[in-house]
């Protein structure tokens, strides 16, 4: 039997979006997974939505009192059953052959713990504005030195990976997925096909680490990731934490 893939989706108040989003889930070649889709405390009708749009077993409906993002992709996790976890957006659309094409390489690659790929560029309508690829073999050196090496649209990896890694640190308001790439690479191997696997949304509240747009409490987030990582003494790590944090207070 083939391995099952957990599909996770984190969403709040982007019910016309995340509609696409789960469609492209389950339009996938790749028959054997299930959607979890965990809802921070929508307002603008995605529960109603979910309910009566979708009638698929494959789907885990979860709806948060609160907005518990990005701490909400651990909640995913937990539940997750599957062996390969695929992260996706909620303004994002999934190309049909995306989990066919990843469980096949990380099937025939043991040594790889997490795949990306190229992205296809739209915006807020869906009108496609550029396609984009990104290096075959991602290092930690090279994740660190760039923010641009992996496309979190098209990642898929293995659960036992995120588990020994610790999944996301909530400390991060942004960031988070950076982090997890940086402490992910620098005991593993990741890579990126040659194809194209996701449709990547750009609009007005994408959150960003462009120079042009990132916010000094980023900066911060961004530079505990990189410290974290390269700190081995915990305690060094530790004394750093109270100065990082203050900076996410503003």
């Amino acid at each position: 039997m083939k391995p099952k893939v957990s599909a996770i989706i984190t969403t709040r108040n982007r019910k016309q979006w995340l509609r696409e989003a789960i469609k492209g889930i389950l339009s996938q070649t790749y028959k054997n997974f299930e959607l979890i889709i965990i809802d921070n405390a929508s307002t603008d009708g995605t529960k109603e939505m979910v309910e009566k749009e979708f009638d698929d077993e494959r789907i885990i409906y979860i709806r948060n009192k609160e907005n518990l993002h990005p701490d909400s992709y651990n909640q995913g996790i937990k539940l997750a059953k599957g062996k390969y976890i695929s992260f996706c957006d909620d303004d994002d659309i999934s190309l049909p052959e995306r989990f066919e094409i990843s469980v096949e390489f990380l099937e025939n690659n043991p040594n790889v713990a997490m795949i990306g790929g190229g992205v296809i560029h739209m915006d807020k309508e869906g009108k496609e504005f550029g396609r984009y690829k990104y290096p075959a073999e991602p290092t930690f050196e090279m994740i660190y030195e760039s923010n641009a090496m992996i496309s979190s649209p098209s990642v898929m990896m293995r659960k036992k990976i995120l588990e020994e890694v610790g999944g996301y640190d909530n400390k991060f308001a942004i960031a988070y997925d950076y982090d997890l790439w940086l402490r992910i690479s620098k005991k593993h191997k990741i890579r990126n096909l040659d194809c194209f696997l996701s449709r990547y949304r750009i609009h007005g509240k994408n959150i960003s680490l462009k120079p042009s747009t990132i916010t000094e409490t980023a900066r911060a987030h961004l530079k505990w990731a990189k410290v974290s990582c390269l700190c081995f003494s915990k305690d060094r790590v530790f004394q750093l934490e109270s100065y990082i944090r203050s900076f996410s207070k503003s």
